[in-house]
C-alpha cells in the first residue's frame, strides 16, 4: 500500500513488507482512512484521497515547547529530528520531534512531520477478520 503525497513523492509504502493489520475504530489508524475503508470489498483495489486534517490532523497554531534537558532520561543524547514520546498527566502520549538544541534546553515540536500534508493512499483489501 504505498502513501503518496499530492506531487506524487512516495513516502510510505507496505509492497514489500507484511500488509497493514488495523481494527476499524479502534483508534489506532486516522479516521478518515477508516472512513475511506469502509464500504471496500475483499480483493478490491482503491485510492483514498485525504486532505491534510483526515490524513494526520492540521498543524498547530503553536506547536512546541521548551523543555531542560535535565528532564529528558540520561540515556537519550538529543538531536535536531530525534523522536520522543511524552505521556500526558492524563495518560495519553505524545509524539514530539526535537526541532532545536540548546545548551540547557531542547525545543520539542508536537506536529507530526506529515501534519498539514494531502495524502495520497493506493489500497488493496486483502481480508476481514
Amino acid at each position: 500500500m504505498p502513501a503518496i503525497y499530492k506531487d506524487g513523492t512516495v513516502f510510505d509504502s507496505s509492497r514489500k513488507e507484511d500488509p497493514l493489520a488495523f481494527t476499524l475504530d479502534g483508534g489506532k489508524i486516522f479516521p478518515g482512512f477508516e472512513k475511506g475503508i469502509i464500504g471496500t470489498t475483499i480483493g478490491r483495489s482503491k485510492t483514498i484521497t485525504l486532505d491534510a486534517v483526515e490524513a494526520y490532523w492540521q498543524m498547530s497554531d503553536d506547536p512546541a515547547i521548551d523543555v531542560e534537558k535535565k528532564e529528558i532520561p540520561y540515556n537519550i543524547n538529543p538531536s535536531v529530528g530525534l523522536n520522543l514520546h511524552m505521556r500526558q498527566h492524563v495518560g495519553k502520549v505524545v509524539n514530539l520531534v526535537v526541532s532545536r538544541v540548546a545548551d540547557e534546553t531542547l525545543t520539542l515540536d508536537a506536529d507530526y512531520q506529515l501534519a498539514g500534508k494531502n495524502r495520497i493512499f493506493d489500497i488493496e483489501l486483502l481480508e476481514i477478520a
